[in-house]
């Protein structure tokens, strides 16, 4: 558990940063800024479950009652710095994050159903890390849905030059 908590450090610092550039951005329109930070949220997360390797410990569940623990810890971090980055990354992908939002049962928009709703709070208040009201709650129960991006595959970089 002590590798997930050092983990959930670094997606929290990740998403809290991220969220005041956006923030900043947001009031300028800075779309291409907020878009970027939102796919480097992504990013970190990708990076997370490489570095935990939540599924490879979910395999030793049965006879390490400890590590159920450790997954679920790892896997809400992902969920909810995942839930940081959709706000960033809405203007983008409004019906997308708006579908991920009804699954998961967090929507921040005044009607879930309509994805050019606004919002319910400013930005900051919705990126914040597990916020009481719009963040995602320990041992919430969420729906899986479609994949929402590819996974990266770094055999497939792109180099630019």
């Amino acid at each position: 558990m002590r590798s997930a908590a050092r983990s959930k450090s670094v997606l929290s610092g990740a998403s809290g940063p991220s969220a005041s550039k956006v923030h900043s951005k947001w009031n300028g329109v800075d779309l291409c800024a907020i878009l970027h930070e939102g796919s480097a949220l992504v990013s970190a997360i990708d990076s997370y479950i490489a570095a935990t390797r939540p599924f490879t410990i979910a395999k030793t569940m049965e006879s390490d009652t400890a590590s159920a623990g450790q997954v679920a810890a790892i896997l809400y971090n992902c969920a909810e710095a995942l839930r940081v980055a959709t706000l960033m990354l809405y203007p983008a992908m409004p019906e997308k994050m708006a579908a991920l939002w009804r699954l998961w049962s967090c929507s921040p928009l005044t009607n879930p159903d309509d994805c050019n709703s606004s919002f319910k709070a400013p930005f900051a208040e919705l990126a914040q890390w597990a916020h009481p009201v719009y963040g995602l709650k320990p041992n919430q129960t969420i729906a899986k849905g479609d994949a929402l991006f590819m996974r990266a595959d770094p055999a497939e970089s792109i180099t630019t030059g």
